[in-house]
């Protein structure tokens, strides 16, 4: 079979807690009208293929609305909400019609970065000659999708993250195959040693492919090798931002499909000769409805003790759904001597239930994150619990780490409350507000930084471990974890 590396452009990965407001009222309920906090992950456009966008992930997944005036006061009260997708067809429009939509649809969104993006001064880019760059391609661009395509690889070159124009058309299209996909056929990896590692072996797979253990080396995935994932997600317009995170993004999404579907894998034996065998993807359990027309959402917890002496958190979402039962965990170990929360992979989430963690891990009232526009600084300051945790706090991270599961122990990490341990986290950390487009689309762009107290900027750096720990292959392939034992360790100092 040959291989076949789609040429893709999409906004970058980005799994994070979006503060928004949703402009227009083309297909979008009422109550999104006000100031609202988003969860955006938007993925992949084919460059290839037919017009109808085959191959499109996108994904939207939690809104959080809160008021204006509230926001001002530092009151914070929450609903959950979710964007309604636009769907507004053109079929039988004329093509001045079609020359009319995408001039309007590029005028907003060119006039919308340019008076409200987070940096006036864009980067030292010149956005007036982007603009007159880019425009005739647009409107002349031979299908809808290398419009959208065209949009995209302008808003590339300001070269931040949270930023695209994602078609709505088809909310089964949505992204994040980790948090959304149906299915999955019970691995997790990473790119170790210039190498597809498997990291994580789950249960489901029982006695299946026995040689698939932590540390196994994965040559290729549906004969899509590592150099292919690096390729698609290192070819401009692709966002240049972080390659390794969207090329293991890219690689993960032949594991997590829809179940029942099938995926041949290639790997290295422990005598180093190649092995092939298929698997099929396992229906998952657990599925949490955001709203009716969006697909669930698929949630994993776990918690335990280390030693008798250490509490063990561990969570892939920041979901409204999971934080009563984070907080219990946290309460649980609370006279316990340590606490080590787990984020490796998490994509990030809902705002309230970042403040609800730090509120149970600061010890007194401070200023945790701060998000800076043109409009100038927003001080999130938060008062503990009364029950808050006192002993000491260790956060394992990765490159998957991404959105606020960057925030949380960046700004722990800056109040001096916790170490962090791993590798340096995805760089994905903007505040943004989301524009519907009458053409059937929504323009995603940055209209804050955040910073943490002491003033560092997280995105397109990350968060820095205090104790950098990269993933070991030889450790994975003895059972061993090294970076939760670095964490141990830490605690046990």
């Amino acid at each position: 079979m040959a291989k076949s590396v789609p040429d893709t452009v999409r906004p970058s990965v980005s799994y994070l807690p979006c503060r928004f407001r949703v402009r227009g009222s083309v297909g979008i309920d009422p109550v999104l009208t006000r100031r609202t906090r988003l969860g955006v992950i938007a993925d992949r456009y084919p460059g290839q293929g037919s017009a109808d966008y085959d191959d499109l992930n996108v994904g939207i997944i939690v809104a959080m609305k809160r008021n204006i005036s509230e926001e001002r006061t530092g009151v914070a009260r929450i609903a959950l909400v979710a964007l309604a997708l636009i769907c507004i067809s053109v079929t039988g429009c004329t093509d001045a019609d079609v020359t009319s939509d995408r001039e309007h649809a590029f005028t907003q969104v060119w006039e919308t970065i340019n008076s409200s993006f987070y940096d006036e001064t864009f980067g030292g880019r010149d956005w007036r000659a982007l603009g007159d760059e880019y425009r005739e391609k647009a409107l002349s661009a031979p299908t809808e999708k290398d419009f959208y395509i065209t949009l995209n690889t302008m808003l590339f070159r300001l070269g931040v993250s949270h930023i695209g124009v994602i078609p709505n058309d088809h909310p089964e299209w949505i992204g994040a195959p980790a948090s959304f996909a149906d299915g999955e056929v019970g691995l997790n990896l990473r790119i170790v040693d210039k190498h597809l590692v498997v990291i994580r072996r789950k249960a489901i797979l029982g006695d299946l492919a026995l040689d698939l253990q932590p540390g196994t080396v994965i040559t290729s995935l549906n004969n899509l090798t590592l150099e292919d994932f690096m390729t698609e997600a290192s070819t401009p317009p692709v966002p240049a931002i972080r390659p390794r995170l969207l090329a293991t993004e890219r690689a993960e999404r032949e594991l997590f499909r829809d179940a029942g579907e099938t995926v041949e894998i290639v790997y290295l034996d422990t005598s180093g000769a190649e092995q092939k065998v298929q698997l099929t993807a396992f229906a998952r359990e657990g599925a949490i409805e955001l709203i009716a027309g969006i697909p669930p959402v698929y949630l994993d917890f776990e918690k335990s003790v280390i030693d008798e002496q250490f509490g063990y958190i561990r969570f892939n979402s920041f979901h409204g759904d999971l934080t009563g039962r984070i907080i219990a965990a946290i309460d649980e170990y609370h006279d316990m001597a340590g606490l080590i929360i787990d984020l490796r992979g998490n994509v990030g989430g809902d705002f309230q239930v970042r403040r609800a963690i730090a509120e149970h891990l600061i010890r007194e009232t401070a200023r945790v994150w701060q998000y800076v526009g043109r409009r100038g600084p927003d001080d999130i300051n938060l008062d503990p619990s009364p029950n808050a945790y006192e002993g000491k706090v260790v956060f394992i991270v990765d490159e998957m780490s991404a959105s606020s599961a960057e925030e949380l122990p960046g700004a722990m990490q800056a109040l001096g409350r916790a170490k962090v341990i791993g590798d340096t986290t995805a760089g994905m950390v903007l505040v943004a507000d989301v524009l519907p487009l009458e053409i059937g689309a929504s323009l995603v762009y940055p209209v804050a930084e955040t910073r943490f107290v002491n003033g560092y900027v997280p995105e397109g750096k990350g968060v820095v471990p205090d104790v950098a720990v990269p993933y070991d292959r030889a450790a994975l392939r003895s059972g061993s974890d090294s970076q939760l034992e670095a964490a141990i360790r830490m605690l046990q100092e």
